[in-house]
C-alpha cells in the first residue's frame, strides 16, 4: 500500500473557491448593472454594462427639457454577449487560479 493522498478529480473543486466565486460573481454583476450617471449634452446616453456598454437610454431635445423615452432606451444584445463571455472568463481564471493553490499547498503536506 503507499500512503500518496488520492488525487483530486479534476472538476472537483473546494468549498472555499466557491465562496470566493461567488463574491466574484456578485462584483461583474453589480458593475454590469449599476446604473451609469446621466449626461444631459448627450442624445445617446449609456446606462448600464461593462466592460461594454449594453443599455442605452435615447433623449429629445426640446424646450430646454430632455425626455428619457418611455421603455428606458435600448439593448445592445451583442455587448451583452460579449459581456457574458467577459465574466464567465473571469470566472474561470479566478478559480483555476485558487485551485492551483489549493492544490500545490496540498501537495507540500
Amino acid at each position: 500500500m503507499t500512503d500518496a493522498p488520492r488525487k483530486r478529480p479534476w472538476l472537483q473543486y473546494h468549498l472555499s473557491t466557491a465562496v470566493v466565486l461567488m463574491f466574484v460573481a456578485g462584483g461583474l454583476l453589480w458593475l454590469n448593472m449599476r446604473p451609469l450617471p446621466l449626461r444631459a449634452v448627450e442624445m445617446k446616453i449609456p446606462l448600464h454594462g461593462w466592460p461594454l456598454m449594453t443599455r442605452y437610454a435615447v433623449i429629445t431635445l426640446s424646450n430646454e427639457e430632455a425626455a428619457m423615452m418611455p421603455d428606458g432606451g435600448y439593448w445592445n444584445w451583442q455587448n451583452c454577449a460579449l459581456n457574458a463571455l467577459c465574466a464567465v472568463v473571469i470566472l474561470l481564471a479566478v478559480a483555476v487560479f485558487l485551485e492551483w493553490r489549493i492544490r500545490r499547498k496540498e501537495r507540500r503536506t
